[in-house]
């Protein structure tokens, strides 16, 4: 997709093609009948992207059951550039568990930490992002329910409402920390470091080069590559920092 058909980057998140090998064909449900065959889900599937891919799916969630914190948690630091401070030592996580009949959905079950003081500031964050992938259950297997309670996906992401996973995939997609987000991680490790205030400028002038060229990943590699930051080094590290 990137290098290859240089295809816009922010089509990862939306794209329907992908490819497929006997062993993941009965989880995505689809007849596969050799390995790695180009496969591309319909319109209106709620299959599309990367996020939707089992491998991101089953990574991020627990063994018996589905994460919306993993998976949220996963968006907002790696595509969107938003850390999350770590969980204060005294919550309750037996409230996520599943088989409370009165919560028998991850999104009942969250609202409880939603309503924590202590706890509402990230996961009014996280839990948008992650219960949009709610339909996918622990291994990555698309369901309509859980606990015979109907999965709702709405949410709001970087200002943008969604009532579905695939209005979830447009939103991302449309979002613009996404792009400054990339470009801002692809410049640390090529500079094998974090940015310096100083260098905000530099990251500006990457993004919107990204932006003309219709988020040409190989050109944001090669404009990479062309900054000071990466031809200099930052030299040795002083004795005991």
């Amino acid at each position: 997709h990137l290098l290859v058909q240089r295809a816009d980057y922010r089509d990862l998140f939306t794209t329907r093609k992908t490819f497929m090998t006997r062993n993941l064909g009965p989880i995505y449900r689809v007849p596969v009948a050799e390995d790695w065959e180009a496969y591309e889900f319909p319109e209106g599937d709620e299959r599309a992207g990367i996020l939707t891919q089992v491998s991101f799916l089953a990574l991020h969630a627990r063994s018996a059951r589905s994460s919306p914190v993993l998976r949220g948690e996963f968006v907002l630091d790696a595509i969107l550039c938003s850390k999350i401070p770590p969980p204060p030592p005294d919550v309750n996580f037996d409230t996520l568990t599943p088989g409370d009949p009165t919560a028998p959905t991850a999104r009942e079950r969250l609202a409880a930490h939603r309503i924590e003081p202590s706890c509402a500031g990230c996961h009014d964050m996280i839990d948008p992002i992650g219960l949009a992938l709610e339909n996918f259950d622990a291994i990555g297997q698309f369901r309509t329910h859980e606990a015979g309670a109907e999965i709702e996906t709405y949410g709001r992401i970087q200002g943008t409402d969604y009532d579905d996973v695939v209005g979830f995939h447009q939103a991302l997609r449309g979002a613009p920390r996404v792009t400054e987000c990339m470009v801002r991680k692809l410049y640390m490790h090529a500079v094998g470091r974090v940015s310096v205030a100083e260098e905000a400028d530099v990251l500006d002038a990457l993004d919107a080069d990204f932006a003309s060229t219709n988020y040409d990943f190989v050109t944001l590699m090669r404009n990479v590559a062309l900054t000071h930051g990466f031809r200099a080094t930052s030299g040795p590290k002083e004795v005991g920092e």
